[in-house]
C-alpha cells in the first residue's frame, strides 16, 4: 500500500535565543538593551542574543547546542558577563516552520526546510559589576 506521506519529512532544527537583563537601581527598573549597528533591523534595540551551535554527531546527523549553554555563551560573548542558568528565567518560545535557516520567515508546512525555535529570557542583575553597562537603560 502506498502512502503519499511516507517519505520521511523531518526539517533540520535551529534556535535561537534572546535575553534581557535586567535590576532596580537609582531610576527603578533598568533594562540592558543594545542598539544594532547593522541590518537586518538597523537601529533597533535588542537584549543579547544569537544562534545555537549546531554540531554533527557519531552517525553524521545533527546536535543542537543546549538552548541554556546558547544564552550563557552569547551573553557572555556580548556583555562579558557570566550567568547562572538557575537564575536564567525563560518567558517564551516559539517554534515555526521556515525556509531560512536562521530566520522565522512563516512559511508553509509543506515549503519548510527548519524549524526555527526563538526562546526569550529574562535574567535579574544583582552584581555592581559593570554598572555602566546600564547607562543606555529605558
Amino acid at each position: 500500500m502506498s502512502n503519499k506521506h511516507s517519505k520521511s519529512t523531518k526539517r533540520l532544527q535551529r534556535i535561537l535565543v534572546q535575553g534581557v537583563l535586567f535590576r532596580l537601581g537609582n531610576r527603578g527598573i533598568e533594562i540592558l538593551l543594545s542598539k544594532r549597528l547593522n541590518e537586518p533591523y538597523k537601529n533597533s534595540m535588542q537584549g543579547f542574543g544569537g544562534k545555537g551551535h549546531v554540531f554533527r554527531g557519531y552517525y553524521d546527523d545533527e546536535i543542537n547546542e543546549d538552548v541554556f549553554v546558547t544564552l550563557i555563551r552569547e551573553a557572555e560573548e556580548e556583555t562579558n558577563m557570566k550567568l547562572m542558568k538557575n537564575k536564567c528565567k525563560k518567558i517564551w518560545s516559539k517554534t515555526t516552520p521556515s525556509k531560512k535557516e536562521w530566520f522565522d520567515d512563516h512559511c508553509s508546512e509543506d515549503e519548510a526546510l527548519y524549524d526555527v525555535t526563538l526562546t526569550l529570557f529574562m535574567y535579574p542583575y544583582d552584581g555592581t559589576q559593570d554598572a555602566t553597562m546600564f547607562d543606555f537603560a529605558i
